[in-house]
């Protein structure tokens, strides 16, 4: 972490992230926990940590919801992105993710993560393949430490 990057942590932006931050967050994800463990970010949103702050907010779906409806309504319409932010797992509560989460479990357990990555890999080659200026495509995988280590195609 960089000189600015310390001071940068405790008043961290998500949209501007230091450079830095990309090939190794955990000094900053440390000095947060330090710091701020319950981060305002600029838009009133809040950003957790703590292990036991995340975990007290899952159990307190009462308190805490998910349900981002009637903030993403204004700002996208009703348009696909809508349906994506109030539809998607992430965004919603007990019991519907619940359930959903039990369904889909085994297909995120370590040992199915690493038989797609093979498939994943050649979508993201073929992705990186099509014919865009280079500068887009290598700012865009270069933002992936995942691509920046095992993609042939990110150069970067």
């Amino acid at each position: 972490m960089n000189g600015s990057g310390q001071q940068r942590s405790s008043m961290l932006a998500l949209d501007a992230l230091p450079a830095d931050f990309f090939d190794d967050p955990f000094p900053y994800y440390r000095n947060l926990q330090r710091r701020q463990p319950v981060h305002r970010a600029a838009d009133g949103s809040l950003l957790l940590s703590r292990y036991a702050d995340v975990a007290q907010v899952y159990r307190d779906p009462g308190t805490f919801i998910s349900d981002k409806r009637d903030l993403f309504r204004p700002k996208y319409g009703e348009t696909p992105l809508f349906e994506h932010h109030t539809t998607s797992l992430v965004f919603n509560d007990p019991p519907y993710h619940s359930r959903v989460r039990r369904l889909i479990a085994g297909a995120l357990k370590p040992a199915a993560v690493k038989a797609m990555a093979p498939t994943l890999a050649r979508f993201v080659d073929g992705l990186l393949s099509w014919p865009l200026p280079q500068e887009f495509t290598c700012a865009w995988a270069c933002r992936s430490p995942a691509l920046r280590r095992g993609s042939r195609s990110a150069n970067c």
